[in-house]
Parts: C-alpha cells; sequence; structure tokens
C-alpha cells in the first residue's frame, strides 16, 4: 500500500523516517493549539480537531518506532534497562523544560511577538535536533534507501560503506511518510493526465517487492527471450525470484518464491536495484540488458553478502516493507499468485 496511514510493516524498515515525521507533526499539533487563540471564534473547532488528529499521528508513530530503536540499543538483550533509561531522561528533560518555561514567562511578560518569536525559536531547534539525531543513529538493519546507497557505491566505486558512512547520506526529509504519499498521489495524477493526452512520461523505475500485480503484462513468445514466461519460470524455480517490469507504469515487480530466504530477498531486491540504474540507458526489452544483468548477479552477488557483513550489518535483518504475495510459476507457462 502507497498511503502513509497503511504503512504498519514500515514503522519497522522505516524507523527514523517515522520518529522524525512524529516529532514534526508533534510541532504541528502545537502550533495549531497556540494558534486557536489567535484566529477568529469560528476557526477554533477546526483547528483543536486538526491538533488533536496530530497528537493521536504523534503518539502512533512514536511509539511503534519506540520498540525498534530501543532493540537497536539493547545490543546485550537489554531492553528494558534500555527502556527504563529513556523514560528516566524523558522524565528528567520535561522537568528542565518546565522550570525553563516558568522562568521565560518573565522575560515574554505577556507579549504575543515575544511569544511566537520564542516558539519558532525552539521549535526550529526542536526539528535541527532531532534530524541530528537520526544522522547519529547508526543502524544495521538493512531497508530499501540503505541499500540503494550501498548497491550505488558498490555499483560505481567497488566499495561497501560502513553503517555509519550510510547514516549520513540515507534521505530523510524527503522520505517522510506524508511526503511520499503526497508523492504517490501526484505521480498517480500526472500518469492519469498523461494516459488522456496520449503523452508518454518517462518517469524513474521504482521497486515493488512481494506486491500484487494489477495490471496485465504483455511477455515476448520466443521462450529464448529472458523475459519469456518460459526463462522467467525457469529463472524463478532456480533462484527463488524473478523480477518483471511494467513499462506503462514504471514499476519493478519483484515476485518471491513460497520458499524464499532473507539472503533471497536480498538478491533480488540488489538484482532490481540493478535494472533500476541501467535501464534509464537501454529499452526494458533489450535482451542484452538482461542478460547482462543476470551475469553480474551471479558474479558479484556473493561478494555483495560478504562485503555487507564485513562492514558491520546484519543481513539477517532485511526490512525492504515488502508485501505479502508470494508467487509460482506453473509447468505450463501459466503464474498463479
Amino acid at each position: 500500500p502507497n498511503g502513509w496511514c497503511l504503512q504498519g510493516s514500515r514503522f519497522d524498515s522505516q524507523a527514523k523516517q517515522w520518529r522524525l515525521t512524529a516529532d514534526v507533526v508533534n510541532d504541528v499539533g502545537m502550533t495549531l493549539e497556540l494558534a486557536c487563540g489567535v484566529f477568529p471564534r469560528y476557526f477554533y473547532l477546526p483547528l483543536a480537531v486538526l491538533a488533536s488528529c496530530c497528537r493521536s499521528v504523534t503518539s502512533l508513530a512514536a511509539d511503534s518506532t519506540r520498540v525498534t530503536l530501543t532493540q537497536h540499543f539493547a545490543i546485550s538483550d537489554n531492553a528494558g534497562d534500555i527502556s527504563a533509561k529513556e523514560r528516566t531522561q524523558e522524565t528528567m528533560v520535561n522537568l528542565v523544560g518546565m522550570i525553563s518555561g516558568v522562568l521565560l514567562i518573565r522575560v515574554v511578560n505577556e507579549s504575543q511577538l515575544y511569544t511566537w518569536a520564542w516558539y519558532v525559536f525552539f521549535t526550529a531547534v526542536h526539528v535541527v535536533a532531532n534530524y541530528k539525531a537520526m544522522r547519529c543513529l547508526h543502524l544495521k538493519s538493512l531497508n530499501g534507501d540503505r541499500l540503494e546507497v550501498l548497491f550505488n557505491e558498490y555499483y560505481h566505486h567497488n566499495r561497501t560503506l560502513t553503517p555509519a558512512q550510510v547514516a549520513a547520506l540515507e534521505p530523510l526529509f524527503t522520505k517522510l511518510p506524508p511526503w511520499t504519499a503526497f508523492l504517490s498521489i501526484a505521480r498517480s495524477l500526472v500518469d492519469l493526465c498523461c494516459s488522456l493526452l496520449g503523452v508518454q512520461w518517462n518517469r524513474a523505475w521504482r521497486v515493488s517487492m512481494g506486491n500484487p500485480i494489477r495490471t496485465p503484462l504483455n511477455f515476448p513468445s520466443s521462450k529464448r527471450h529472458p523475459l519469456s514466461m518460459a526463462s522467467l519460470a525457469s529463472f524463478h524455480a532456480k533462484h527463488r525470484y524473478s523480477i518483471v517490469g511494467d513499462e506503462r507504469t514504471r514499476v519493478l515487480h519483484v515476485l518471491l518464491s513460497p520458499t524464499a530466504t532473507k539472503a533471497t530477498e536480498l538478491d533480488a531486491y540488489v538484482h532490481a536495484l540493478y535494472y533500476q540504474a541501467t535501464l534509464p540507458a537501454v529499452a526494458y526489452g533489450d535482451t542484452a540488458a538482461h542478460q547482462q544483468a543476470r551475469t553480474w548477479m551471479q558474479i558479484n552477488a556473493p561478494f555483495f553478502r560478504e562485503s555487507l557483513q564485513s562492514s558491520g550489518w546484519d543481513t539477517n535483518k532485511i526490512l525492504l516493507g515488502k508485501g505479502d504475495v508470494r508467487m509460482e510459476w506453473q509447468a505450463e507457462d501459466r503464474k498463479k499468485a
């Protein structure tokens, strides 16, 4: 699902983005609460309702990501100890904030201008501090964003980055769930307009793993073509995954076997990232490009997995936010999902 309100599995795979979203939405909620006293009376109820919704989203996102982040710090299986220390620090910070607020009231002296100026300043400090905190968080699990950074560095420069290096490069604000949901809706509207006007929009390919294919796909009739159903069925049986692309929606569908393992998911996603990096230069149906991709995977995939482990990544913790659809190819060149 693309909706940011339907991304339960992404609380683990995008813990940083959801944690940052919780803080930003919390600031928005507090801003709306303060605005209730500034705008006319007939704006009070809508603003209060929106502020309450922001509080609910903040509570949900913060509580859901707290478990993931606690597990990251509990390297000695001491999640309870970590949680207790986190709660103690939070209580202490709240106490310091209350005392500072009481002292600041004397400086503000009931001036709305000073009140809003101080509020904007501290809100900006809050957002920047949380952003810096997420940059300092070196998660060792592999999600789609981190894998993309790792693959691009390995593919272009033949080196594997450490968790600390990737933490400085992975996207945060550009991958906030509300923003990605807006981009998804905008992309759908542009696709609709282009189809109505008969205009082709060559946008970037994106990867979809374990999700149902909702549009019909065309396969080459020649069984020797790497994109034919016979070739895909053979590849799927051997590697426990296959990849088919939809040129109309520009989506690379990663189809996993019911027996797929974590290593299979990693290989399948890296294979899709290879297509994502090379397809802009060639047509999707280019036979040589697909043969080259399979050859590259056969040679480099084992070395890439080993380099990830030696660089400190946990290759058993792969959080790609994938769907639950698994697929098998039947011998009669038909597929069932």
